[in-house]
Protein backbone atom coordinates (compact mmCIF):
# COMPACT_ATOMS: atom_id res chain seq x y z
CA UNK A 1 0.00 0.00 0.00
CA UNK A 2 1.36 3.43 -0.92
CA UNK A 3 2.29 5.63 2.01
CA UNK A 4 3.13 9.26 2.63
CA UNK A 5 6.29 9.71 4.69
CA UNK A 6 6.97 12.96 6.50
CA UNK A 7 10.71 13.55 6.42
CA UNK A 8 11.28 16.52 8.71
CA UNK A 9 15.06 16.46 8.27
CA UNK A 10 14.85 17.42 4.58
CA UNK A 11 11.44 19.13 4.64
CA UNK A 12 10.08 16.46 2.31
CA UNK A 13 6.78 14.66 1.91
CA UNK A 14 7.72 11.37 0.30
CA UNK A 15 5.62 8.66 -1.28
CA UNK A 16 5.38 6.27 -4.21
CA UNK A 17 4.54 8.73 -6.98
CA UNK A 18 6.07 6.79 -9.90
CA UNK A 19 4.83 3.21 -9.53
CA UNK A 20 4.44 1.44 -12.88
CA UNK A 21 1.00 0.31 -11.72
CA UNK A 22 -0.89 3.59 -11.69
CA UNK A 23 -3.37 2.57 -9.01
CA UNK A 24 -0.49 1.73 -6.64
CA UNK A 25 0.83 5.28 -6.63
CA UNK A 26 0.35 7.67 -3.74
CA UNK A 27 -2.82 9.66 -4.39
CA UNK A 28 -4.91 12.35 -2.77
CA UNK A 29 -8.63 11.68 -2.35
CA UNK A 30 -11.48 13.24 -0.42
CA UNK A 31 -12.95 11.16 2.42
CA UNK A 32 -16.48 12.14 1.39
CA UNK A 33 -18.08 9.29 -0.61
CA UNK A 34 -18.95 10.14 -4.22
CA UNK A 35 -17.58 13.66 -3.81
CA UNK A 36 -15.13 15.55 -6.00
CA UNK A 37 -11.52 15.83 -4.83
CA UNK A 38 -10.32 19.43 -4.97
CA UNK A 39 -6.93 20.28 -3.48
CA UNK A 40 -6.20 23.85 -2.40
CA UNK A 41 -2.98 25.70 -1.64
CA UNK A 42 -3.96 28.77 0.36
CA UNK A 43 -2.17 31.80 1.87
CA UNK A 44 -1.88 32.40 5.58
CA UNK A 45 -3.45 35.26 7.48
CA UNK A 46 -3.95 38.46 5.50
CA UNK A 47 -1.80 37.36 2.54
CA UNK A 48 -3.65 37.06 -0.78
CA UNK A 49 -1.09 35.11 -2.82
CA UNK A 50 -0.37 31.40 -3.14
CA UNK A 51 1.33 29.16 -5.65
CA UNK A 52 2.55 25.72 -6.61
CA UNK A 53 6.04 25.28 -8.08
CA UNK A 54 7.47 22.27 -9.92
CA UNK A 55 11.26 22.19 -10.36
CA UNK A 56 13.65 20.21 -12.58
CA UNK A 57 16.25 19.72 -9.84
CA UNK A 58 16.09 18.26 -6.34
CA UNK A 59 18.43 21.08 -5.32
CA UNK A 60 16.09 24.06 -5.47
CA UNK A 61 18.89 26.60 -5.14
CA UNK A 62 19.61 26.50 -8.87
CA UNK A 63 16.67 25.10 -10.83
CA UNK A 64 14.22 25.73 -13.64
CA UNK A 65 10.61 25.79 -12.50
CA UNK A 66 7.03 26.29 -13.52
CA UNK A 67 4.82 28.20 -11.13
CA UNK A 68 1.02 28.31 -11.00
CA UNK A 69 0.08 31.13 -8.69
CA UNK A 70 -2.37 33.80 -7.63
CA UNK A 71 -0.85 37.27 -7.64
CA UNK A 72 -2.81 38.91 -4.88
CA UNK A 73 -5.93 40.50 -6.34
CA UNK A 74 -4.13 41.42 -9.60
CA UNK A 75 -4.26 38.22 -11.66
CA UNK A 76 -3.60 34.48 -11.78
CA UNK A 77 -0.35 33.37 -13.40
CA UNK A 78 1.45 30.47 -15.07
CA UNK A 79 5.16 31.27 -14.98
CA UNK A 80 8.25 29.66 -16.46
CA UNK A 81 10.80 30.80 -13.89
CA UNK A 82 14.11 29.99 -12.24
CA UNK A 83 15.84 29.85 -8.90
CA UNK A 84 19.41 31.08 -8.74
CA UNK A 85 21.34 30.18 -11.89
CA UNK A 86 18.61 27.92 -13.28
CA UNK A 87 17.85 28.14 -17.00
CA UNK A 88 14.65 29.71 -18.29
CA UNK A 89 12.70 27.18 -20.38
CA UNK A 90 9.97 27.60 -23.01
CA UNK A 91 6.38 27.17 -21.83
CA UNK A 92 4.79 24.41 -23.93
CA UNK A 93 1.20 23.24 -24.22
CA UNK A 94 0.40 19.68 -25.28
CA UNK A 95 -2.84 17.96 -26.22
CA UNK A 96 -3.23 14.33 -27.32
CA UNK A 97 0.49 13.96 -26.54
CA UNK A 98 1.29 16.47 -29.30
CA UNK A 99 2.75 19.96 -29.02
CA UNK A 100 -0.03 22.46 -29.81
CA UNK A 101 1.56 25.77 -28.77
CA UNK A 102 4.73 27.10 -27.20
CA UNK A 103 5.75 30.43 -25.68
CA UNK A 104 9.48 30.84 -26.16
CA UNK A 105 11.83 32.40 -23.64
CA UNK A 106 11.80 35.52 -25.84
CA UNK A 107 8.03 35.77 -25.46
CA UNK A 108 7.18 34.63 -28.99
CA UNK A 109 4.07 32.47 -29.43
CA UNK A 110 4.59 29.48 -31.72
CA UNK A 111 1.52 27.56 -32.87
CA UNK A 112 2.05 24.01 -34.10
CA UNK A 113 1.41 23.37 -37.78
CA UNK A 114 -1.28 20.85 -36.91
CA UNK A 115 -3.14 23.52 -34.96
CA UNK A 116 -3.02 26.28 -37.57
CA UNK A 117 -2.75 25.04 -41.17
CA UNK A 118 -1.39 27.39 -43.84
CA UNK A 119 -0.35 26.84 -47.44
CA UNK A 120 0.83 28.61 -50.57
CA UNK A 121 0.68 26.86 -53.94
CA UNK A 122 1.41 28.12 -57.43
CA UNK A 123 1.23 27.07 -61.07
CA UNK A 124 4.51 25.64 -62.33
CA UNK A 125 4.22 25.78 -66.14
CA UNK A 126 1.52 27.14 -68.41
CA UNK A 127 -2.01 25.80 -68.19
CA UNK A 128 -4.31 26.04 -71.20
CA UNK A 129 -7.77 27.44 -70.43
CA UNK A 130 -10.31 26.55 -73.09
CA UNK A 131 -12.80 29.18 -74.20
CA UNK A 132 -16.24 29.21 -72.56
CA UNK A 133 -15.26 26.44 -70.13
CA UNK A 134 -15.06 26.73 -66.36
CA UNK A 135 -11.67 25.15 -65.63
CA UNK A 136 -9.99 24.27 -62.33
CA UNK A 137 -6.58 25.89 -61.97
CA UNK A 138 -4.04 23.16 -61.28
CA UNK A 139 -1.67 24.78 -58.78
CA UNK A 140 0.89 22.01 -59.02
CA UNK A 141 3.76 23.29 -56.87
CA UNK A 142 4.05 24.59 -53.32
CA UNK A 143 6.02 27.26 -51.50
CA UNK A 144 4.87 25.77 -48.20
CA UNK A 145 2.12 23.57 -46.76
CA UNK A 146 2.47 23.42 -42.99
CA UNK A 147 0.11 20.52 -42.36
CA UNK A 148 0.01 18.80 -45.77
CA UNK A 149 -3.60 19.89 -46.32
CA UNK A 150 -3.20 21.03 -49.92
CA UNK A 151 -3.06 18.46 -52.73
CA UNK A 152 -0.72 19.65 -55.54
CA UNK A 153 -0.86 16.46 -57.59
CA UNK A 154 -4.44 15.19 -58.03
CA UNK A 155 -7.32 17.32 -56.77
CA UNK A 156 -5.55 20.69 -56.41
CA UNK A 157 -7.67 21.51 -53.38
CA UNK A 158 -7.17 22.66 -49.79
CA UNK A 159 -8.83 20.41 -47.18
CA UNK A 160 -7.77 21.60 -43.71
CA UNK A 161 -7.95 19.27 -40.71
CA UNK A 162 -8.75 22.03 -38.20
CA UNK A 163 -12.23 23.56 -38.10
CA UNK A 164 -12.33 27.32 -38.35
CA UNK A 165 -12.47 30.44 -40.46
CA UNK A 166 -9.86 30.54 -43.23
CA UNK A 167 -8.56 33.50 -45.17
CA UNK A 168 -8.24 32.27 -48.75
CA UNK A 169 -6.55 34.29 -51.50
CA UNK A 170 -5.60 33.69 -55.12
CA UNK A 171 -4.32 35.47 -58.18
CA UNK A 172 -4.31 34.13 -61.74
CA UNK A 173 -2.48 35.76 -64.62
CA UNK A 174 -3.28 35.24 -68.31
CA UNK A 175 -0.65 35.69 -71.01
CA UNK A 176 -3.22 37.40 -73.28
CA UNK A 177 -6.91 38.21 -73.33
CA UNK A 178 -9.01 38.41 -70.18
CA UNK A 179 -10.59 36.16 -67.63
CA UNK A 180 -12.40 35.67 -64.38
CA UNK A 181 -11.68 33.46 -61.37
CA UNK A 182 -14.01 31.90 -58.81
CA UNK A 183 -13.50 30.30 -55.42
CA UNK A 184 -15.38 27.00 -55.08
CA UNK A 185 -16.28 25.33 -51.77
CA UNK A 186 -17.18 21.63 -51.81
CA UNK A 187 -17.60 21.72 -55.58
CA UNK A 188 -19.95 24.73 -55.67
CA UNK A 189 -19.23 28.33 -56.53
CA UNK A 190 -18.59 30.33 -53.35
CA UNK A 191 -17.33 33.67 -54.69
CA UNK A 192 -16.61 35.11 -58.14
CA UNK A 193 -14.08 37.87 -58.67
CA UNK A 194 -14.18 40.72 -61.15
CA UNK A 195 -13.17 40.17 -64.75
CA UNK A 196 -9.78 41.57 -65.70
CA UNK A 197 -8.44 42.25 -69.20
CA UNK A 198 -4.79 41.69 -70.02
CA UNK A 199 -2.74 44.86 -70.38
CA UNK A 200 0.74 44.77 -71.93
CA UNK A 201 2.18 47.13 -69.34
CA UNK A 202 0.20 46.02 -66.28
CA UNK A 203 -0.28 42.35 -67.04
CA UNK A 204 -3.49 40.41 -66.44
CA UNK A 205 -3.49 39.54 -62.74
CA UNK A 206 -6.97 38.53 -61.50
CA UNK A 207 -7.25 38.56 -57.68
CA UNK A 208 -9.82 37.06 -55.33
CA UNK A 209 -9.96 36.74 -51.53
CA UNK A 210 -12.51 35.93 -48.86
CA UNK A 211 -13.05 34.45 -45.40
CA UNK A 212 -14.43 30.91 -45.57
CA UNK A 213 -15.63 28.55 -42.83
CA UNK A 214 -14.24 25.02 -43.23
CA UNK A 215 -15.28 22.21 -40.88
CA UNK A 216 -11.85 20.59 -40.52
CA UNK A 217 -12.87 17.24 -42.00
CA UNK A 218 -14.81 17.21 -45.30
CA UNK A 219 -14.90 20.85 -46.41
CA UNK A 220 -12.48 21.91 -49.14
CA UNK A 221 -11.82 24.86 -51.46
CA UNK A 222 -10.57 25.04 -55.06
CA UNK A 223 -9.96 27.77 -57.60
CA UNK A 224 -11.60 27.86 -61.05
CA UNK A 225 -11.20 30.24 -63.95
CA UNK A 226 -13.26 31.15 -67.01
CA UNK A 227 -12.58 33.04 -70.23
CA UNK A 228 -14.51 33.44 -73.47
CA UNK A 229 -12.39 35.42 -75.90
CA UNK A 230 -12.45 33.40 -79.11
CA UNK A 231 -9.97 30.65 -78.44
CA UNK A 232 -7.75 29.07 -75.88
CA UNK A 233 -5.75 31.18 -73.44
CA UNK A 234 -2.84 30.31 -71.20
CA UNK A 235 -2.11 31.15 -67.58
CA UNK A 236 1.23 32.74 -66.75
CA UNK A 237 3.28 30.32 -64.63
CA UNK A 238 5.34 31.15 -61.56
CA UNK A 239 4.87 31.79 -57.86
CA UNK A 240 4.54 35.54 -58.41
CA UNK A 241 2.01 35.17 -61.25
CA UNK A 242 -0.53 32.43 -60.54
CA UNK A 243 -0.87 31.37 -56.91
CA UNK A 244 -3.34 30.10 -54.28
CA UNK A 245 -2.97 30.63 -50.54
CA UNK A 246 -4.89 30.08 -47.31
CA UNK A 247 -4.44 30.10 -43.55
CA UNK A 248 -6.48 29.67 -40.37
CA UNK A 249 -7.61 33.12 -39.26
CA UNK A 250 -9.38 31.86 -36.14
CA UNK A 251 -10.70 28.55 -34.85
CA UNK A 252 -14.36 27.61 -34.86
Amino acid sequence: MAQIILDSNNNLIQGDFDNATLNNRTKLQTTTTNATTNVYVVPNGSSTSAGVSVANNSNLTNASKIVMATNGTTDTQIISGVNGSGTYLPLSFYTNNTLAMQITTAGNILVAATAAPAFRAYRNGNQTISAATTTKVAFNAENFDTNNNYDPTTNFRFTPTVAGYYQVNSTVSFTTGAGQISLFKNGSRYLTGVEVTYNASLGGHIPINDLVYLNGSTDYVELYTYQNYGGNRSTTPGASQTSFQGFLARSA
